[in-house]
Protein backbone atom coordinates (compact mmCIF):
# COMPACT_ATOMS: atom_id res chain seq x y z
CA UNK A 1 0.00 0.00 0.00
CA UNK A 2 1.38 3.45 -0.76
CA UNK A 3 2.43 5.69 2.35
CA UNK A 4 -0.12 8.09 1.24
CA UNK A 5 -2.97 5.21 1.38
CA UNK A 6 -1.19 4.61 4.69
CA UNK A 7 -1.17 7.84 6.00
CA UNK A 8 -4.88 8.67 4.93
CA UNK A 9 -5.93 5.45 6.57
CA UNK A 10 -4.16 6.81 9.87
CA UNK A 11 -6.32 10.23 9.62
CA UNK A 12 -9.61 7.96 9.75
CA UNK A 13 -8.18 6.12 12.58
CA UNK A 14 -7.38 8.98 14.71
CA UNK A 15 -10.59 10.55 13.80
CA UNK A 16 -12.17 7.07 15.08
CA UNK A 17 -10.23 7.50 18.24
CA UNK A 18 -11.86 10.94 18.75
CA UNK A 19 -9.76 13.80 17.35
CA UNK A 20 -10.93 16.48 15.45
CA UNK A 21 -10.68 15.68 11.58
CA UNK A 22 -8.63 19.07 11.40
CA UNK A 23 -6.11 17.79 14.43
CA UNK A 24 -5.85 13.91 12.67
CA UNK A 25 -5.14 16.36 9.28
CA UNK A 26 -1.84 17.70 11.19
CA UNK A 27 -1.05 14.65 12.74
CA UNK A 28 -0.83 12.91 9.95
CA UNK A 29 -0.40 14.43 6.34
CA UNK A 30 0.98 17.09 8.44
CA UNK A 31 3.75 14.95 10.08
CA UNK A 32 4.53 13.24 7.11
CA UNK A 33 4.82 16.72 4.53
CA UNK A 34 6.32 19.08 7.50
CA UNK A 35 8.41 16.75 9.50
CA UNK A 36 6.66 17.49 12.88
CA UNK A 37 4.01 19.57 14.21
CA UNK A 38 4.21 21.76 16.94
CA UNK A 39 1.59 20.75 20.32
CA UNK A 40 0.70 24.14 20.09
CA UNK A 41 -0.06 24.12 16.16
CA UNK A 42 -2.52 21.51 16.94
CA UNK A 43 -4.01 23.12 19.78
CA UNK A 44 -4.59 25.49 16.86
CA UNK A 45 -6.27 23.14 14.58
CA UNK A 46 -8.30 21.90 17.34
CA UNK A 47 -10.98 24.82 16.81
CA UNK A 48 -11.86 24.06 13.22
CA UNK A 49 -13.48 20.54 14.79
CA UNK A 50 -16.84 20.32 13.84
CA UNK A 51 -16.26 23.33 11.71
CA UNK A 52 -15.27 26.28 12.93
CA UNK A 53 -15.65 26.24 16.90
CA UNK A 54 -17.82 23.61 16.64
CA UNK A 55 -20.98 25.53 14.73
CA UNK A 56 -21.41 22.94 11.95
CA UNK A 57 -21.99 26.11 10.00
CA UNK A 58 -18.11 26.61 8.51
CA UNK A 59 -15.41 24.91 6.30
CA UNK A 60 -15.23 21.17 7.41
CA UNK A 61 -12.36 20.80 9.62
CA UNK A 62 -10.20 18.68 7.24
CA UNK A 63 -10.19 20.65 4.76
CA UNK A 64 -9.15 23.54 7.16
CA UNK A 65 -6.09 21.16 8.31
CA UNK A 66 -5.12 20.20 4.83
CA UNK A 67 -5.52 24.42 4.23
CA UNK A 68 -3.35 24.99 7.21
CA UNK A 69 -0.56 22.17 5.81
CA UNK A 70 -0.45 24.25 2.29
CA UNK A 71 0.05 27.53 4.53
CA UNK A 72 3.04 25.73 6.54
CA UNK A 73 4.43 24.63 3.29
CA UNK A 74 3.97 27.80 1.21
CA UNK A 75 2.34 30.55 2.55
CA UNK A 76 4.15 33.81 3.50
CA UNK A 77 6.27 34.88 6.97
CA UNK A 78 5.81 38.67 7.00
CA UNK A 79 4.35 40.94 4.03
CA UNK A 80 6.48 41.02 0.58
CA UNK A 81 6.64 37.00 0.29
CA UNK A 82 5.10 35.95 -2.77
CA UNK A 83 1.89 33.80 -1.32
CA UNK A 84 1.08 32.78 -4.68
CA UNK A 85 2.27 29.10 -5.17
CA UNK A 86 0.34 28.79 -1.62
CA UNK A 87 -3.19 29.90 -2.91
CA UNK A 88 -2.77 28.47 -6.35
CA UNK A 89 -2.80 25.30 -3.95
CA UNK A 90 -5.27 26.09 -1.23
CA UNK A 91 -7.71 27.05 -4.31
CA UNK A 92 -7.15 23.46 -6.34
CA UNK A 93 -7.68 21.80 -2.59
CA UNK A 94 -10.61 23.43 -2.17
CA UNK A 95 -12.27 22.80 -5.85
CA UNK A 96 -11.50 19.25 -5.37
CA UNK A 97 -12.89 18.79 -1.65
CA UNK A 98 -15.76 20.34 -3.85
CA UNK A 99 -15.99 17.87 -6.35
CA UNK A 100 -15.63 14.97 -4.26
CA UNK A 101 -18.12 16.41 -1.40
CA UNK A 102 -20.11 18.69 -3.01
CA UNK A 103 -19.59 21.30 -0.39
CA UNK A 104 -16.95 22.91 2.28
CA UNK A 105 -19.64 23.55 4.70
CA UNK A 106 -19.44 20.88 8.10
CA UNK A 107 -23.52 20.26 8.33
CA UNK A 108 -24.42 18.65 5.03
CA UNK A 109 -21.06 16.38 5.55
CA UNK A 110 -21.87 15.60 9.05
CA UNK A 111 -25.34 14.45 7.83
CA UNK A 112 -24.18 12.42 5.51
CA UNK A 113 -21.81 10.47 7.57
CA UNK A 114 -23.22 10.58 11.32
CA UNK A 115 -24.94 7.65 12.62
CA UNK A 116 -26.58 7.55 15.96
CA UNK A 117 -24.42 6.84 19.16
CA UNK A 118 -21.11 6.41 16.86
CA UNK A 119 -17.68 8.23 17.03
CA UNK A 120 -15.09 8.85 14.44
CA UNK A 121 -18.25 9.00 11.35
CA UNK A 122 -16.19 11.72 9.40
CA UNK A 123 -13.62 9.01 9.41
CA UNK A 124 -13.87 9.03 5.55
CA UNK A 125 -14.34 12.57 4.95
CA UNK A 126 -10.15 12.84 6.54
CA UNK A 127 -9.01 9.55 4.65
CA UNK A 128 -10.91 11.22 1.60
CA UNK A 129 -8.91 14.41 2.27
CA UNK A 130 -6.13 13.73 3.05
CA UNK A 131 -5.60 11.76 -0.40
CA UNK A 132 -6.88 15.25 -2.05
CA UNK A 133 -3.93 16.54 -0.40
CA UNK A 134 -1.48 14.56 -1.37
CA UNK A 135 -2.67 14.53 -5.41
CA UNK A 136 -2.96 18.14 -5.04
CA UNK A 137 0.30 18.68 -3.76
CA UNK A 138 1.99 15.97 -6.48
CA UNK A 139 0.38 18.09 -9.10
CA UNK A 140 2.03 21.52 -8.56
CA UNK A 141 5.36 19.79 -7.12
CA UNK A 142 8.15 20.38 -10.38
CA UNK A 143 9.75 17.46 -12.02
CA UNK A 144 12.52 17.25 -9.77
CA UNK A 145 11.04 17.37 -6.60
CA UNK A 146 9.19 14.21 -4.97
CA UNK A 147 6.73 14.22 -2.36
CA UNK A 148 8.21 12.94 0.55
CA UNK A 149 8.10 9.02 0.95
Amino acid sequence: MPVTEVIAARAGELVRQGYHCSEAMLLTAGEHLLGSVSPPTIKMASIFGGGLGGSNQEMCGALAGAAMIVGALYGRMRPGYDETKARMVVTRLRERFIEEFGTTQCAPLRARYEKPDTTGYCAPVAERTAMILFQVLAEVLSPTQALPG
